[in-house]
């Protein structure tokens, strides 16, 4: 297979249109920089054999974010024949995961693990063992996995043993199973009999249920009739007895026996009652006679007497309150005189008093203000005059003057009319300031002869005023506030002074009227007008006498009329009684054959049939039955034979008998029922019964696991020993040529050997200066390259052996060579190249150039 051609849109970091043609059918290669996309390129190469793996995450990983496209196309050469492939990835209906046929002969992922030789590929071998190796290069012959026989053979074998244990120790599978098996099976049986014994049991507490109830039908019967016959019996036995007593009962017209003798009885009491009551009230009324003349001979009035004593009471707080009035008004006095002395030059009399208390106190306070003013101006003149010249004044007012002229000038030098303007304000405000200072003293300077003539004419009116009192000199020329404080509060004083004189001759007048009258009062009654206590004691002793007959006689005056009603009541009653005892003696000798006592005899008689009738009507009517229930009830009692069935005792006997057997029942019910709920819960024979279909279902299946194990250990491992035999001495043969032509034939005869000290385990070996040698890391790290590479180049071989050989990959993989070993190489790769379609990356140029010297290159430069 050749590829001719490469294109591609938007595949990984190629997001324009990219073009590689005329492809060499031999060695060709890309050279560029680190991230000029190389492997890319190579990507490129795979997906147009092998298609895309169909996941979409693969898909999403080459797709370049800058272009909406993704595809790549190129032209393949087989056998002369060209082949145009297009894969648009981004296409759903495109068949982009569809390999080649020419490529059909290799999986995808062997290719690309084989194929495509990398440095770090071959070196990934040191990680493993020789054996390891040997395997993993083995396995990729016809194989999409790593997985060697060995492993395939191994991981057999240890599922063949969990599976069976050839010696049958130790749990496995199909023991695990066998086990469970016999243990559902035990328990199968188990579930069996507990089934077999719970149907038994089923069957006693479904006869027992229905015993329990036909026994709570037999009790509840037995309850209803012990009801009917607790209730309705002793209402049945009563109409039984009623309707006795009504064949004996004979009508007594109404008469009561007791009532009789109890009227008989009560006639003679009323007869005693009203003797009684006749001797009481003439005794009340010789009471009452007595009493009217106790108060005929003290006439006393108890409103008269408690108004009397309530004013010989008050008098004498009227005397306390007069002695506090008279040392007030003494007081009152003192002060007054005190205080008038102190303003007034004549000596004080209640003339003076009377004078102040006409004075018009508003009258006064308006010249007193006056003659204050005055004062304050005359003091003003005085300080004024005592200055003899106001300077101030003189100079503001020369000031002002020169002011004027100094404006008058500008006003008329000047022709500015702000000027002129300012001028003429200024001679306005200048000239009335000049009138102001000389009003002002002009006015300073008032005649004080004037002011004295007031102040005159003001104490003349003051003392016209004040009505002739005379007012004393220092009061009268430093005349006040203080004066004016003085008059107002003598003025208070003498009005209050007159108040509390006349209040005081009001209460001595009404105190000495008031003394008369009681004094008058006591002499007419007692014949005393002292004014203690004494005859008032004496007097309330009279009233209290008066008052206790009064109360006397209205108690009698009430007895008495209550008597009299009683005596109307009885007499009354008396006649009702007599009139009804003369009749019940005429009934009772009708019926004693004109004997009383007999009579008695025979009515005692009917009137205990009459209460024992009443007792049983009243007993009736009080039950509370249903009729129609009780007719029945009559009925069932009077046509049964059995009178048992109507005794309560009987049925009580009966009733805690069946209760006994029924409590039985219950317990055996509840314990059969108890067992057979034990006996069916978790014995469900559905689910072992499936659990050991399911387990015979799981041994089956893993002894044809077993079986199918068997027979392909057999297979692999037959297959493994033939595969081995027939191929790989060709493989390890031209593994040594490639490794003799790389090395010069310092090392050859490339062989894989099985360890003998460990038989699981496999040794590389090859021929070298020193004879044989193993192949581990005592090794260069160039020579262990060179024959990976060698056992690599033989494999790719031997996998295109009988198909089209598939091209391969280089990249980066011959830079650590040294310069000879390098150069056997290149002519090793030229010899390759011949055979098939070379494709080598790399991003040093002194490398190309060493290929160039040695073999015919296409290059190409990213």
């Amino acid at each position: 297979m050749i590829i001719k051609s490469l294109k591609t849109t938007g595949f990984g970091k190629f997001s324009g249109n990219h073009e590689w043609d005329d492809f060499s059918p031999g060695l060709n290669v890309f050279y560029g920089k680190n991230e000029a996309g190389k492997t890319t390129i190579f990507n490129m190469i795979l997906h147009l054999i092998f298609g895309s793996q169909s996941k979409k995450k693969q898909v999403n990983f080459f797709t370049n974010e800058e272009s909406q496209h993704m595809n790549v196309s190129g032209v393949i050469e087989e056998q002369g024949v060209a082949l145009n492939i297009y894969r648009n990835f981004l296409d759903k209906d495109a068949l982009n995961d569809t390999s080649l046929s020419y490529a059909s002969h290799i999986p995808r992922k062997t290719y690309k693990d084989i194929y495509a030789l990398t440095l770090e590929d071959l070196t990934t071998f040191k990680s493993n063992t020789w054996a390891d190796i040997q395997e993993l290069l083995l396995s990729q012959y016809n194989s999409d996995t790593f997985c060697t026989p060995k492993e395939v053979l191994e991981k057999i074998e240890k599922d063949m043993r969990d599976i069976k244990k050839p010696t049958e120790r130790g749990n496995s599978i199909l023991k695990s199973l066998e086990n469970q098996r016999k243990e559902s099976f035990l328990k199968k049986k188990e579930i069996q009999n507990n089934l077999l014994q719970a149907e038994k049991l089923e069957d006693q507490w479904r006869i027992l249920e229905k015993e329990i109830e036909s026994l709570k039908s037999k009790k509840i019967n037995i309850l209803h009739q012990k009801d009917q016959v607790r209730t309705l019996m002793p209402i049945l036995k009563n109409i039984y007895e009623k309707e006795n007593l009504a064949s004996k009962m004979i009508a007594l017209d109404n008469f009561d026996l007791h009532v009789y003798e109890s009227s008989k009885e009560k006639l003679k009491k009323l007869y005693l009652q009203m003797d009684e009551v006749s001797e009481h009230v003439s005794n009340l009324l010789l009471e009452k006679r007595r009493l009217l003349t106790l108060i005929e001979t003290e006439d006393i009035s108890e409103l008269t007497f408690n108004e009397m004593f309530q004013k010989h009471i008050m008098l004498g707080e009227s005397a306390q309150n007069l002695q506090d009035m008279e040392n007030e008004l003494h007081q009152l006095e003192v002060m007054y005189k005190k205080s008038y002395d102190q303003t007034f030059e004549d000596g004080f009399t209640f003339n003076q008093l009377k004078k102040i208390n006409g004075l018009n106190y508003l009258n006064l306070k308006s010249l007193i203000q006056e003659v204050e003013s005055v004062n304050d101006e005359i003091k003003s003149l005085k300080r004024d005059l005592r200055k003899s010249k106001d300077q101030k004044s003189k100079a503001v007012m020369v000031l002002m003057v020169i002011l004027i002229l100094l404006s008058g000038g500008a006003f008329y030098r000047y022709d500015d009319a702000i000027i002129q303007y300012a001028s003429i304000f200024i001679i306005g405000l200048s000239f009335m300031q000049f009138l102001f200072q000389v009003t002002k003293r002009k006015n300073a300077y008032k005649p004080l002869d004037f002011l004295m003539e007031e102040k005159d004419a003001l104490r003349l009116r003051l003392k016209k005023e004040l009505q002739g009192l005379s007012i004393s000199s220092i009061v009268e020329e430093f005349m006040g506030q203080e004066f004016l404080s003085q008059v107002l509060e003598l003025k208070n004083m003498g009005e209050r002074y007159v108040q509390l004189d006349e209040s005081y001759q009001i209460k001595v007048d009404h105190y000495d009227s008031e003394k008369s009258a009681i004094e008058a009062y006591l002499k007419t009654h007692i014949g005393l007008s002292d004014d203690s206590d004494e005859p008032f004691a004496i007097l309330k002793e009279k009233l209290e006498k008066t008052k206790s007959a009064n109360r006397k006689i209205e108690v009698i005056n009430g007895q008495v009329d209550i008597l009299n009603d009683q005596l109307k009541s009885l007499e009354k009653e008396l006649n009702t009684l007599e009139l009804y005892v003369e009749t019940g003696d005429q009934f009772l000798k009708k019926h004693g054959e004109g004997n009383i006592s007999e009579g008695i005899e025979f009515v005692n008689l009917q009137m205990k049939y009459q209460n024992q009738y009443n007792s049983l009507c009243d007993q009736i009517n009080q039950s509370q039955y249903n009729p129609d229930l009780l007719l029945s009830f009559r009925n069932s009692y009077e046509s049964s034979d059995d009178q048992s069935y109507f005794d309560i005792n009987h049925l009580e006997v009966d009733l805690s008998a069946i209760e006994d057997t029924l409590n039985e029942k219950i317990v055996s019910y509840v314990k059969v029922k108890k067992d057979w709920q034990l006996l069916i819960s978790n014995n469900d024979i559905d689910e072992i019964l499936g659990v050991l279909s399911h387990i015979d279902d799981e041994i089956k299946k893993y002894k044809r696991k077993y079986d199918r194990y068997q027979i392909m250990y057999n297979l692999v491992k037959n297959s493994d020993i033939k595969f081995r035999r027939e191929n790989q001495p060709e493989v390890f043969k031209n593994a040594g040529d490639f490794l003799k032509a790389m090395t010069r034939g310092k090392y050859t005869g490339l062989e894989v050997l099985q360890d003998s000290q460990k038989s699981e385990q496999y040794m590389i070996r090859v021929h070298g200066p020193k004879g044989q040698v193993v192949v581990d890391k005592r090794l260069s790290k160039g020579t262990l390259n060179q024959i990976y590479l060698a056992l690599r180049l033989s494999l790719i071989d031997h996998l295109d052996q009988g198909h089209t050989r598939l091209p391969i990959c280089f990249d980066e993989l011959l830079i650590e060579w040294d310069a000879e070993r390098l150069k056997e190489t290149i002519i090793l790769l030229k010899r390759l190249s011949e055979k098939r379609q070379v494709f080598i990356f790399t991003c040093h140029e002194w490398f190309l150039d060493a290929l160039k010297k040695e073999c015919p290159v296409k290059t190409y430069k990213l």
